[in-house]
């Protein structure tokens, strides 16, 4: 111990530290100063000044009080599952004038930040490792913490700048200790969102980052698609949720785009790709001003609306492996279409391998053979 009052203790490399005068000495290794553990090399301890220099810090590991007790009745301590790298400091030991402890100084020790320092986000365990650090990082400007032998999750504070690897603009926030113990925030997008990757959509509420990865709470939109969840899941490359509510608002000019409402939407987004697919989960799309439902998975791209599943209106039902949605139209090139019995209860005849245009607005669809692989079955009249 350099000073049992204050728990700070050195644990050197090999067990080595080299003397210098006046009781000053080197040294690599560890410092465990009330809840931080300093990891490094080129440390040193000065005396007459109380103390440790602290020149290449690769890793600060940190402790907080917590509101819970151990068996002792006193206050809980947690391990933060957050570290601090690359930094640079020094460590005020006590008082210069209280080497030996007898006063109670309680704002001591003292950590003095001296150069930016990151938290990193690459952990196998933070979304199986994809935010990588050369792109994705917590950057903590120069900071200094006091009493760092009683921190709470409260006050274990530090500013920065966040980037995120082209999924936000870069923005300066605060880091503070997140409900799974990791170094995190919670923030507000402005008022008219963040662009996402780039420009490619738009995000808008809340963001949040911890070691359960970069999330949100909000409302995102790409081309004429809303997603609205409690859950968005931002990747590199992708974002995943399984959306409350989801949209697309149709389109009549330029690119054409089919009008689609869901509820409970997954929604799997890749923009570096322009495309978004989306599937239903517990129940079928509404489409078409809800004259038509959908089941199966669309793909909304800059160029338009497709997708593969069963489409059912009227009386009616299609299903393809390639449908082409417009604004009032749907186009497949191979699809089987059935039609039902006025009771509802069975198909009157089933067509397989059609060529098939649907018109919405003129309530109308036609069919044509693809060639000798079509054909037209009648279950209702099999006793003919």
């Amino acid at each position: 111990y350099l000073s049992d009052s204050q728990n700070v203790a050195i644990f050197p490399q090999n067990q080595e530290i080299t003397i210098k005068r006046n009781r000053d000495f080197v040294f690599d290794g560890k410092v465990r100063a009330g809840l931080f553990l300093f990891i490094g090399s080129n440390y040193s301890f000065s005396y007459n000044k109380f103390k440790i220099n602290l020149t290449d810090v690769k890793t600060i590991k940190m402790r907080v009080v917590t509101d819970e007790v151990d068996q002792y009745g006193n206050p809980a301590q947690k391990d933060l599952i957050s570290v601090i790298e690359n930094s640079t400091g020094e460590l005020l030991i006590d008082d210069m004038t209280n080497k030996s402890g007898v006063k109670k100084f309680p704002q001591y020790p003292v950590f003095n930040s001296k150069k930016d320092s990151y938290v990193f986000y690459d952990a196998p365990s933070v979304q199986t490792g994809v935010y990588k650090r050369d792109n994705f990082y917590f950057q903590i400007y120069p900071y200094s913490i006091d009493s760092i032998g009683i921190l709470t999750k409260k006050n274990l504070l530090f500013k920065g700048h966040f980037v995120s690897a082209g999924i936000f603009p870069p923005f300066d926030e605060t880091i503070g200790v997140q409900p799974d113990f990791s170094l995190g925030f919670k923030r507000n997008t402005p008022t008219e969102g963040y662009q996402a990757y780039g420009g490619k959509g738009n995000y808008k509420k809340e963001i949040f980052l911890s070691n359960m990865g970069l999330r949100g709470d909000g409302e995102l939109k790409f081309l004429t698609a809303k997603a609205i969840s409690n859950d968005f899941i931002f990747y590199p490359d992708s974002m995943n949720t399984t959306a409350k509510t989801f949209e697309i608002e149709k389109q009549a000019k330029g690119v054409e785009y089919a009008s689609v409402k869901g509820e409970n939407i997954y929604v799997h987004w890749l923009p570096n790709n322009d495309k978004m697919l989306v599937s239903n989960t517990t129940k079928p799309f509404s489409m078409y001003d809800e004259q038509a439902t959908y089941t199966g998975t669309l793909q909304i791209e800059p160029n338009g609306l497709t997708g593969w599943g069963k489409l059912e209106f009227s009386t009616s039902q299609l299903t393809s492996t390639m449908f082409n949605f417009k604004e009032h139209i749907v186009d497949a090139d191979t699809a089987n279409f059935n039609l039902k019995t006025l009771d509802m209860a069975d198909f009157a005849f089933k067509t397989v391998n059609v060529n098939s245009h649907i018109d919405f607005k003129e309530r109308k669809g036609e069919f044509q053979s693809n060639g000798e692989a079509s054909f037209v079955e009648f279950p209702q009249n099999q006793y003919i």
